[in-house]
């Protein structure tokens, strides 16, 4: 997954000449694009390498630089994970996954099924028996069902 953010020159106002910030994302043929909502900026204060704001320039306007790039970096953090989690679960992302994402509306582990953790950690302890202490493995099997009863009893799909 490749995430890059740009100005939206076309989208520039002719009053204040700011210009919304938006982000690409492309995976596997897959492409979004998405304004990032209350992201506008002057085009001089946008640096095209780093495809972040400028801090301010002395005598400028204060340009909102360290929240937009946080919260741009935060966009990116979270369309990270989002990958990388379906990635290890080997299913696709879709449009709708990367926009929720984008939007801060997505749970975490909408797709993932329960089962995947416990059955992650399950190999997790088959895979040590071998070289860990039976006392380490125990506590292992602790933790397991600590997990199971806690997703059982909140009715909940993630940890």
């Amino acid at each position: 997954m490749k995430v890059t953010f740009y100005l939206r020159k076309e989208k520039k106002s002719k009053q204040t000449g700011l210009i919304p910030v938006a982000v690409l994302v492309t995976d596997n043929g897959l492409i979004v694009r998405k304004n990032i909502p209350g992201v506008k900026v002057l085009e001089e204060d946008w640096n095209k390498v780093t495809h972040r704001v400028e801090s301010n320039k002395k005598g400028k306007e204060f340009n909102h630089s360290v929240e937009f790039n946080l919260l741009l970096d935060e966009i990116n953090y979270r369309l990270n994970e989002l990958w990388r989690k379906y990635f290890l679960i080997k299913k696709p992302l879709n449009e709708e996954l990367i926009l929720q994402a984008i939007e801060d509306n997505l749970n975490e582990n909408q797709d993932l099924d329960q089962k995947e953790l416990l059955t992650t950690f399950q190999e997790f302890i088959d895979q040590n028996k071998s070289h860990r202490a039976e006392r380490t493995i125990k506590g292992y099997f602790t933790t397991k069902n600590v997990i199971k009863n806690f997703q059982e009893l909140n009715n909940t799909r993630y940890f």
